[in-house]
């Protein structure tokens, strides 16, 4: 890689993605938003706020309420919330640690076995660990997720587009990709898995300023966002975002793929 009542995942999910950080100069065709332009965001507690894009246009500050006050926390969950369907059998099968030699890699690193990890344990090429709360997998590095909806979460590498799940290794044919998913709070949030049919991307209308807040990074995944609405649509602008074997048939402007 995140409501004062909890509020849709959809809603939710408008914070996640947005970029919250600046960089140094950039050119006018890398800018992703009107320099010094203040948009609507809202903050991990689901209070409304703005944030303010970068002199450079290179990206947004984090959200902010009032007069500049730092967001409130993100809420504890309310549990039983899963309207992607990711829940019920997972696509890897995640054990404990089981008391053998452990090895020196630390949590979210790349690993081939549970004897690199210290704590034992590298179910989908990654370092992990249990956990029973948020907090405990490292606040915007880790999300503690009960993947195979069985009551024993562990610790994911949060992603922001399928680059920062490159690092990992595969597993017959499944592979750690970035996708949507839910955190034990029912958060919405993004972590590298081995998702395999169970891959999702973040729900339409949720905020972006650039496709990979759409599309997670995966080409041809016909979801890109909108240059006007900046909200996550279906669609294409270019045959680059449809699926292998189809073309868009939107000429520049928001299409289908064919």
């Amino acid at each position: 890689m995140k409501l004062i009542t909890k509020l849709s995942p959809t809603v939710g999910a408008l914070a996640l993605f947005a970029l919250a950080v600046a960089c140094p100069s950039t050119d006018a065709g890398d800018q992703i938003c009107v320099p010094d332009e203040n948009i609507f965001c809202r903050c991990p507690n689901g209070a409304p706020g703005t944030k303010l894009c970068a002199p450079d246009g290179s990206g947004f500050s984090a959200c902010v309420v009032g007069f500049g006050e730092p967001c409130g926390d993100r809420p504890a969950g309310q549990g039983g919330n899963d309207p992607t369907g990711m829940g019920g059998s997972g696509s890897t099968t995640m054990s404990s640690s089981t008391g053998g030699p452990v090895g020196d890699k630390p949590l979210y690193e790349g690993c081939a076995a549970d004897s690199q990890c210290q704590s034992g344990l590298c179910p989908m090429g990654f370092c992990t660990k249990p956990c029973t709360d948020t907090k405990e997998c490292t606040f915007n590095v880790g999300e503690c997720v009960d993947f195979q909806a069985d009551g024993n979460a562990q610790c994911f590498p949060v992603c922001h587009s399928q680059a920062d799940c490159s690092g990992f290794g595969c597993a017959g044919n499944l592979c750690s990709e970035c996708g949507f998913g839910y955190a034990i709070d029912d958060w919405p949030i993004a972590v590298c898995a081995d998702w395999g049919n169970k891959l999702a991307y973040p729900p339409e209308g949720s905020e972006c300023t650039k496709d990979a807040d759409c599309n997670l990074g995966h080409v041809g995944a016909e979801r890109v966002c909108g240059k006007f609405s900046q909200v996550c649509v279906a669609g294409c602008y270019a045959s680059s975002d449809c699926p292998a074997g189809t073309s868009c048939n939107g000429a520049g402007s928001l299409g289908e793929c064919k």
